[in-house]
């Protein structure tokens, strides 16, 4: 149950889900005396998301896409306006800081289906220094699919089932990078004349913060 009082535009609450589920259902507790009016999502093209349904019955979301993968929306009843944000997850991401660490790195694990391979894809991380600057690269495999016990039977934070999982990295210093953004498309998407497609991490990509050692969808 998601507790959607005293949100706002800026404050949303925040649902995370995962990517390859296009379809989520939204309604309010049976104990509700304040049925959901109205639901819209705000700030993407018409057509990126199809709302179905009503505040009765409940309403169904529809993702056109796995490019919006993050989206907020507005959500009217009669006692007020609330804000959700919903994060269509296909990456954990974190690092492997310590005293110890020779080769300090921030590393994404990418969950896909189980029909397919990590060589089906490519991870970019856009790395910002402490000083402002970006830095595109291409994240290196360290654990692809089936090894090292990195076999992903389920993704239980985001409800995901039949998933491979492989993990990439990129090196990071905690005294130079500020964060690292990671994007995912299909193989070979950005070497055709024509764009292959997002997997996973619109815009800017999914952000990992250094200090706060945190993702920010």
């Amino acid at each position: 149950m998601l507790d959607i009082s005293g949100t706002t535009r800026e404050n949303p609450a925040e649902y995370n889900t995962f990517v390859l589920e296009p379809t989520i259902k939204f309604a309010m507790a049976d104990n509700s005396n304040s049925p959901i009016t109205s639901l819209e999502a705000l700030d993407v093209p018409s057509g990126a998301v199809t709302i179905t349904g009503s505040g009765t019955t409940g309403y169904n979301i529809r993702f056109a896409s796995h490019f919006f993968d993050n989206v907020v929306f507005r959500a009217t009843s009669a006692n007020g306006t609330y804000y959700i944000k919903i994060n269509r997850a296909a990456l954990s991401i974190k690092d492997n800081f310590g005293p110890e660490t020779t080769n300090p790195q921030v590393i994404a694990d990418l969950y896909y289906d189980e029909s397919e391979s990590y060589t089906d894809y490519d991870v970019y991380a856009t790395i910002i220094g402490v000083d402002g600057t970006a830095t595109l690269q291409k994240a290196e495999v360290i654990i692809g699919e089936d090894e090292g016990g990195n076999r992903a039977t389920g993704y239980e934070a985001a409800g995901g089932k039949g998933l491979k999982k492989a993990s990439f990295a990129v090196s990071a210093s905690r005294d130079t990078v500020a964060s690292v953004r990671f994007n995912v498309t299909k193989a070979g998407a950005l070497n055709s004349g024509t764009y292959g497609g997002t997997y996973a991490g619109s815009n800017d990509g999914t952000e990992y913060n250094i200090a706060s050692r945190r993702t920010i969808y």
